[in-house]
């Protein structure tokens, strides 16, 4: 009787592990300052505009950024942590980026199309 339930436990840790692989893991682009190596003075409008394909065919969301694999293996999507599309978080990166060297930079929403 025993060994009976040892298979039926192992069966059901199997079952739950291969199904287990359901995670949603993030990476925050949209506070990302760079040092651009000089000042200036300037202004500017920054347009990122999300030309992917499986963006712009509606197969992946816009936050979608990528594959990452875990241990073993296991193909894991990768999202902006924000859950904006990764377009406006480039933006806004691209904006921190130039207000940090002193330029007025504005971010402008654009659509794939």
């Amino acid at each position: 009787m025993k060994r009976r339930n040892l298979g039926a436990t192992i069966v059901t840790l199997i079952i739950l592990l291969s199904t287990s692989g359901c995670a949603r893991v993030t990476h925050d682009y949209g506070s990302v300052v760079a040092d651009i190596g000089y000042p200036g003075t300037a202004a500017v409008a920054v347009a990122v505009q999300d030309q992917r394909p499986y963006v712009k065919s509606g197969n992946k969301q816009a936050d979608y950024v990528g594959v990452i694999r875990g241990g073993f293996g296991n193909p894991f999507s990768l999202a902006t942590k924000s859950g904006r599309p990764l377009a406006e978080d480039m933006a806004a990166a691209t904006v921190a980026s130039l207000k940090n060297k002193g330029v007025k930079a504005v971010a402008v929403t654009t659509s794939p199309e």
